[in-house]
């Protein structure tokens, strides 16, 4: 039944996706189907930069402390500077993968015991990836979908897959509409993530899993940025969203060119931990 009234919804939505891309805020409506590529650097087959199985790489509320796998796709809407996967995420490093192939390897994962799987920038690819996804769940097999996001998708989309995955945790980026041009290339960014985030206020089909979780990655020398984000975020997703506040930054060659040599210092994790525990915010460990 799940996939009857599903399907029936978002079939002709991610077609028309496919002949003009409107996945994202960029527009481009490029026909994807012919292979034509838009400002992500995507075009008409599945990429996947990396696949995996992983110990203890997420936070624990949503792996539950067991093995999970992991799907990298290649290509993303943004260019942030410091994005520690830039070689997929930028240059598009990568495999293609039929829908069929992706199918195969998500029941492989699960067959072998894995009960949770991670969609990670999967957005470039949604119209070829739904398929797999609603065929694994309509076999009724026992696994968690989890979509990682940067949050720099349509509210029209997410509203087509809300249902298909069991949490979304979106990684959010800077509120300023400069330093978000500056940082991440674009300016509409938090325009349209305050537009996305209250969907996710709505009920949800029944999950052991929170269905958002926030991520906030600190910038060495920048705390600023996620002070400011987590006084934005105050005012439009309730407290007792489950927040990360991420040590995991790592100089790339990208960032370099900003002038940033280090990692974070306990110091700056500690104080914006302490800011947002001051707020009320539902903090997690990483």
């Amino acid at each position: 039944m799940f996939r009857n009234s599903y399907e029936s919804k978002v079939t002709e939505f991610f077609y028309q996706n496919m002949i003009s891309c409107t996945i994202c805020p960029h527009a481009c409506r490029v026909n994807r189907i012919k292979g034509q590529k838009g400002i992500c650097g995507a075009g008409g087959s599945i990429m996947i930069g990396e696949t995996g199985i992983y110990q203890h790489s997420e936070e624990e509320i949503l792996t539950k402390g067991l093995p999970v796998a992991q799907f990298f796709f290649s290509y993303c809407p943004l260019s942030c500077v410091f994005c520690s996967n830039y070689g997929i995420s930028i240059y598009g490093h990568g495999t293609p993968c039929s829908p069929g192939t992706l199918e195969n390897k998500l029941a492989d994962y699960i067959s072998g015991g894995i009960r949770t799987i991670f969609f990670v920038t999967p957005e470039p690819f949604l119209p070829w990836i739904i398929g797999p996804v609603l065929n694994i769940r309509e076999k009724k097999r026992a696994c968690r979908f989890i979509y990682v996001t940067s949050g720099y998708v349509l509210l029209e989309v997410v509203e087509q897959i809300y249902e298909l995955f069991d949490c979304f945790v979106i990684s959010i980026k800077p509120v300023d509409s400069e330093i978000a041009y500056e940082l991440i290339g674009v300016r509409d960014y938090f325009d349209n993530l305050k537009r996305l985030l209250p969907l996710f206020k709505k009920g949800k089909r029944e999950s052991c899993l929170p269905h958002l979780l926030i991520r906030i990655l600190i910038l060495p020398g920048r705390m600023e940025l996620a002070e400011n984000l987590l006084s934005a975020l105050k005012e439009i997703i309730p407290v007792n969203t489950p927040i990360s506040i991420m040590d995991s930054f790592i100089v790339c060659h990208l960032w370099k060119h900003y002038g940033i040599g280090r990692n974070i210092t306990k110091h700056e994790y500690e104080s914006i931990r302490l800011f947002a525990q001051n707020y009320g915010f539902n903090l997690i460990v990483e």
